[in-house]
């Protein structure tokens, strides 16, 4: 059986092939025809694969294959995840170990009578000829218009495509456009960038890791139980679980980093950061932003954070002290940062995102030892973060001299970022101790985080008769909370709020009254903004965060302002079965 995409491209072909008359087909012909046919067969399973075994979708992005299935490959990356679409044009990431290259070959073409129509088509234009007479003849007008007529039904067969056909061809098309109209490499192939300068890899995937993901409860292959999720009986509640590895890392400063050049105006300045061994990501991503260097010193980034002005919260995506909490134990593992920078291109206003270079810092010494606590000067490597030994420009490097003085004056040119490494003060052990095993996020957003977890445990958990029931859920605390918790500014907003109304708890211990807490802050704050369109996914683009910050604060400001939110028009009507409902077995809504 061929997928969508060899019948698409078949038929586009076959519009596209003059209809062959011959009065006396010969061997010499015969060969010919099928030698194009043996190109074009392998033309078409140049991207196919075959399915070897079958993968459900456990994330976000993910491609759900079945054995036997075919497959069109749309792009191979280095972590063994690729870009694949399936017969109905859904497309995802597959690991590559679950597939091979797909070999066609004669039986199922000759059983695909809708591809080889042209062909059939001459065929037996030449068989009538061979029956008719078996000296030369010429061709008749009957023939002449049988093959007008096969023409003109090519034609409309192409003309009539069905809608799906025609949209997985225009997606297949823009794919490729973009593909190869990429900033990056074309400012690379005219040597404007620096030699170590690289498309952003984190950036690609930082879809499929994102928080929400993390935080979506995950049930193990057996269904019986969840692996994200363990239940205290003694107390009746989410059991609290020490980390061997729970450290806070303060993003300070980067020095030397090359610009982009002059043909690049840099719009953004960004540090992604996620748990890394070296071949896989292991946790989510979470991107820091920098504040914009000054003039004078380009090369020079500083990260750091504010208080927002009109809520008076610190603003968690420039917010440098992060978490990061894991169980895994193994040597290699340890903290990747990926320096990335936004920008357009001066000469066609083009917009790209462009790696600047990467740190690594590893959380084990080389006898296995937690590394130390203290503030670490990171080389920054170029190429990708899988690439090593690349220079992120090879005009920095140093020759080697014998003068110290020469190699002193030299050494402040060499690109550095400089991290901290701590241990999370004791104040904060009851809240972190309730996050997933594996995350990295702003210690400010931990106890929004917590309560989410705590609160999730509560509806799946200790209000079902059994732990293998995964009915959906009807919460929309839970649901709006997914959708918003990678926005920024909403989880300020929330923070906000929350510091304002614990306060008013009379008895911080108490489990019930905490709960509800968090789940008034969450449906009047991330709820409501849930379904307005500028909230359905995160930005950078000043104006927009600006729009978005209004509604935020009228938000907090106003409790009377759900209502009135939810009640405009350009608000659409619930679906319970999406807007309201919490799903156990579904991957979260990405945002």
């Amino acid at each position: 059986m061929l997928q969508t995409y060899k019948r698409v491209r078949m038929e586009l072909k076959s519009s596209t092939k003059k209809p062959k008359v011959s009065a006396r087909p010969n061997q010499e012909s015969d060969d010919d025809t099928e030698e194009f046919d043996d190109e074009s067969d392998e033309e078409e399973t140049a991207d196919l694969y075959i399915v070897l075994s079958n993968y459900k979708a456990a994330e976000a992005g993910d491609l759900a294959i079945q054995v036997d299935e075919i497959i069109d490959v749309l792009e191979k990356n280095e972590d063994g995840w690729w870009k694949a679409q399936n017969s109905k044009g859904d497309v995802g990431a597959v690991p590559s170990n679950f597939i091979r290259v797909y070999q066609d070959n004669k039986s199922t073409a000759d059983d695909d009578g809708d591809d080889n129509h042209t062909a059939d088509a001459d065929d037996d234009v030449a068989s009538t000829a061979t029956h008719e007479s078996s000296d030369d003849v010429t061709i008749t007008q009957e023939e002449s218009d049988d093959a007008e007529h096969e023409a003109i039904v090519v034609h409309e067969k192409k003309k009539n495509m069905s809608s799906e056909m025609k949209e997985i061809i225009e997606k297949t098309s823009e794919t490729d456009r973009r593909k190869s109209m990429n900033v990056t490499d074309v400012l690379a192939a005219m040597e404007a960038l620096p030699s170590g300068f690289r498309n952003s890899e984190l950036q690609k995937l930082e879809g499929k890791y994102k928080l929400s993901n993390v935080l979506q409860a995950k049930l193990k292959d057996c269904h019986l139980y969840y692996k994200n999720l363990r239940w205290d009986q003694e107390l009746n509640q989410l059991k609290e679980e020490t980390n061997r590895l729970l450290r806070t890392i303060q993003v300070m400063e980067c020095r030397n980093i090359p610009t982009p050049g002059l043909h690049c105006e840099v719009i953004d300045r960004h540090i992604r950061i996620c748990l890394f061994d070296g071949k896989r990501i292991l946790s989510n991503i979470w991107k820091v932003r920098c504040r914009s260097p000054n003039v004078s010193k380009p090369k020079f980034w500083k990260v750091f954070s504010s208080k927002e002005s009109l809520l008076g919260v610190n603003e968690s995506c420039y917010d440098n002290l992060l978490l990061i909490r894991t169980t895994n134990i193994e040597r290699e593992i340890g903290i990747i940062f990926e320096l990335s920078v936004t920008y357009t291109r001066k000469a066609t206003k083009e917009k790209g995102e462009l790696s600047c270079g990467w740190a690594f810092l590893p959380l084990h010494t080389a006898d296995g030892k937690i590394t130390e606590n203290k503030t670490y000067k990171l080389p920054v490597g170029g190429g990708t973060i899988y690439e090593h030994g690349t220079p992120l420009d090879i005009t920095l490097l140093k020759t080697k001299t014998s003068s110290k003085l020469t190699s002193f004056l030299s050494a402040p040119t060499e690109p550095i970022f400089i991290v901290k490494l701590e241990i999370p003060a004791k104040k904060y052990k009851k809240v972190l101790d309730f996050l997933p095993d594996i995350v990295v996020l702003p210690l400010c957003d931990a106890t929004l985080v917590t309560w989410f977890r705590r609160y999730l445990a509560d509806v799946i958990m200790r209000d079902r008769d059994f732990s293998d029931d995964v009915t959906p859920v009807h919460s929309p605390q839970l649901k709006s909370f997914l959708q918003m918790c990678d926005h920024c500014d909403v989880m300020d907003g929330m923070r906000a709020l929350w510091s304002e109304k614990i306060l008013e708890v009379s008895d911080k211990n108490d489990k019930d009254e905490m709960t509800s807490l968090w789940k008034e802050i969450v449906m009047r704050i991330s709820f409501p903004l849930s379904t307005r369109p500028i909230f359905l996914h995160p930005t950078d683009d000043e104006n927009i965060s600006k729009k978005r910050w209004i509604e935020i604060v009228e938000l907090v400001k106003n409790p009377n302002n759900p209502l009135k939110h939810l009640l405009e028009q350009q608000y659409q009507p619930f679906n319970a079965a999406d807007d309201v409902t919490y799903h156990i077995i579904t991957p979260p809504v990405t945002s």
